[in-house]
Formats: C-alpha cells, structure tokens, sequence
C-alpha cells in the first residue's frame, strides 16, 4: 500500500487525480492530515515524530513525508540487522 491509497483513505479534500507529492499540508484539513497520520503509522508500524511537522524545517509536502517515511523504515531495518 502506498502513501497515496492511504490518503485515498483519509478524509482529504483533494481529487484522486490531483494527488501528488508535491500536495502542501497547508490545503489539507488538519483532521483529515491527523487520520492520514494515524493510519501511515498503523500500515507501517512506525512512529511519526510530530515534531517534524513543526516550525521552519517542517514536512511541507506528501513528498517530504514520503521521503521521511523511508529514511525511519531504513533505519528500522538497520537496527534489526544488527
């Protein structure tokens, strides 16, 4: 499951054609980013540090997340390789 079908999921206010790594966060509800949130980190067993969605280094974007989301499954699979 991608990050897209899971925002397909959540209550997003976004056509299913528009949906693009590069959807800023801003036009998003913040309920619907809450659910989004909640269900990448039931999919994929992590932990979403929520800090990284506050000041000036904030994910901005679908793209910044998804990026985020890789750089914590990697470090997953370091530490379980170890």
């Amino acid at each position: 499951m991608t990050l897209i079908s899971l925002l397909s999921r959540a209550n997003i206010d976004v056509p299913p054609n528009q949906y693009s790594g590069q959807i800023p966060f801003t036009e998003l509800d913040s309920m619907a980013i809450l659910e989004f949130l909640l269900s990448i980190e039931t999919h994929y067993g992590i932990e979403l540090d929520l800090t990284a969605f506050l000041g000036e280094s904030k994910l901005k974007t679908i793209g910044e997340l998804a990026s985020y989301i890789e750089q914590i499954l990697e470090a997953q699979q370091r530490t379980a390789s170890n």
